[in-house]
């Protein structure tokens, strides 16, 4: 009897290859990271056309794959720290981080007031007070040693530090929306508290990924490599965990029988946020929206807009391209006075911060620095039932130049600590092993040309990362030169090229023109490309066109 497969054996992974466009759609080696998942819809659909040729017998002659479509994605519990590779490609922006990896080390005694946080000395280096932003939020997460009642304070909230006034060495602000309550926090608190901070606002840095779908009952791996993340969603609903989407849009498709995730980093531990102890406020206009009202249930949705971008020869996307950044949600808020509905008859402008965090105090602020109401309806249900306002809004950018969000229409703020869980940073090693490909003669600091040819080009066998060994097989043509990419770490002043019977011709790709013969010369010239990721390459080129090299040697 055979083996079925099942859901629970499922496995969800993801490696990053880069900042598009470097190694869009190519898997990198070294190890991926695991992810929780509640379930996924990554898929291939191969587009086919039917032969239209006329026969006799009324029969259909062929039909063709012509094109294929690669996209999908994932939903989830929110998780700390889990998905934020994908928070920030919802952003397209990475997280500014304070202290190490988002948290600072063990700080002084601390003195409050219900608007400001004192340090007994001033905390240096990447600790340093003074490297905190205006408007930013943050968690202070207190040492094991305090009271039960000063933890259980802390762990259930984050802070606002004042958008109009700037953190000294010793002195925080607090915003007014959230103040510190001296009756629940007690007047100090003793040394080796931590602050938990890092923030994002939108941006315009795409980065892929591989993702891979591990069906371990039965060895079968579906991978997707060039994935970009297209859309995230959150959920928020009344004594629930706080659920999230997101969707990607990429390139190709492999299905594997041996998983190449490389023995992955596993998953964190930290615990699921959700919406009754997690949500300690939501805050309207910069105001606590419980003065007024309640939220029942909510969501938002951030949009990049991607597209694929098709070509001639091309079976996939030959790029992703993004589009207009929105975000938007709905709201449903128990109906108790004017004052969002107004907002919405008049086309008033607002703000709306989401608090989202966990039992321990880790998680994340979602802020939206200028909503608009675009539609609002109250209606009655029945019978013993609440009265609703149902909202739906819109985010547009922020056009205050005096706001620490200025011109942007997303921030997301990463706060917490090391009170539980396992924060392991997840290693990226990119493929730099040599490769070939085809172009025309192309000069140092081309921004069109350097680019697409090192995106097409394929990696050498038998190379390894770093190195300037491997072989390949290359095809005549009579407009292209063949050219080698290597890294430039992995050269130190001479290179080799063999094509089995002597060198071979490889020099003068930093000069335009026809170059034939053998070289003689063990020193090449070269011209420097570095991708997307940082890394530099040195590219040589074949001195002639129309030549097929048979198991050319690179040494």
């Amino acid at each position: 009897m055979p083996i079925l497969s099942a859901s629970n054996r499922s496995q969800l992974g993801a490696k990053l290859e880069g900042v598009y466009p470097a190694n869009f759609g190519i898997p990198q080696s070294g190890p991926g990271f695991n992810l929780n998942m509640l379930s996924e819809t990554f898929d291939f659909t191969i587009k086919n056309d039917e032969s239209k040729t006329i026969r006799a017998d009324r029969q259909v002659s062929e039909v063709i794959p012509v094109d294929g479509n690669s996209a999908g994605g994932f939903a989830c519990e929110l998780q700390y720290r889990e998905y934020d590779p994908f928070i920030q490609g919802a952003l397209q922006a990475d997280f500014n981080t304070y202290g190490t990896l988002g948290v600072s080390s063990a700080l002084p005694a601390l003195t409050f007031t219900s608007t400001t946080i004192s340090a007994a000395t001033a905390p240096t280096g990447v600790d340093a007070w003074t490297t905190l932003q205006k408007g930013q939020w943050f968690a202070l997460i207190p040492v094991a040693g305090s009271s039960s009642s000063v933890i259980a304070y802390f762990t259930a909230r984050a802070f606002k530090i004042s958008a109009t006034v700037a953190p000294t060495s010793t002195l925080i602000t607090l915003d007014s929306s959230t103040p510190a309550n001296i009756a629940l926090s007690g007047p100090g608190m003793i040394g080796g508290a931590t602050i938990g901070s890092s923030y994002s606002y939108n941006g315009n840095t795409m980065k892929s990924y591989t993702f891979e779908v591990g069906h371990q009952d039965v060895s079968q791996y579906r991978q997707y490599p060039g994935q970009i993340t297209s859309k995230m969603i959150v959920k928020l609903n009344v004594g629930a965990i706080v659920n999230a989407t997101f969707d990607f849009m990429g390139k190709s498709f492999n299905l594997l029988s041996s998983s190449a995730q490389n023995s992955p980093t596993v998953s964190q531990t930290f615990t699921p946020a959700n919406t009754t102890r997690g949500i300690f406020d939501v805050f309207e206009n910069g105001t606590s929206i419980s003065t007024t009202t309640y939220v029942k249930a909510g969501e938002f949705t951030i949009d990049n807009t991607l597209r694929v971008q098709g070509a001639v020869g091309v079976f996939g996307a030959a790029g992703i391209g993004a589009g207009t950044f929105k975000a938007n949600g709905k709201l449903e808020v128990y109906f108790a006075d004017a004052t969002m509905y107004t907002k919405f008859l008049n086309g008033t402008a607002s703000a709306l911060t989401l608090p989202v965090l966990d039992n321990l105090g880790n998680g994340y602020v979602f802020h939206f620095p200028r909503i608009k109401y675009t539609a609002a309806k109250v209606t009655v249900g029945g019978m013993d039932q609440d009265n609703m306002l149902m909202l739906d809004w819109m985010a547009t950018f922020d056009s205050n130049s005096a706001s620490p969000t200025y011109l942007k229409t997303v921030g997301i703020y990463r706060v917490g600590g090391l009170n539980s869980g396992t924060i392991t940073p997840v290693a990226v090693v990119f493929d730099t092993r040599a490769r070939f490909g085809y172009s025309t003669a192309l000069q140092a600091g081309d921004t069109v040309g350097l680019p697409a040819l090192f995106a097409s080009m394929t990696a050498l066998t038998g190379s390894a990362n770093l190195t300037k060994s491997g072989n390949f097989n290359t095809v005549a043509s009579t407009t292209n030169f063949t050219w080698v990419a290597v890294p430039s770490a992995a050269v130190p002043g001479s290179i080799g090229f063999f094509d089995g019977t002597g060198k071979g011709g490889f020099s003068g790709a930093g000069s335009v023109g026809l170059y034939q013969g053998v070289e003689t010369d063990p020193t090449f010239t070269f011209i420097t490309y570095v991708d997307g990721n940082g890394t530099s390459w040195n590219m040589y080129r074949s001195n002639g066109k129309a030549i097929t090299y048979s198991t050319f040697t690179l040494v």
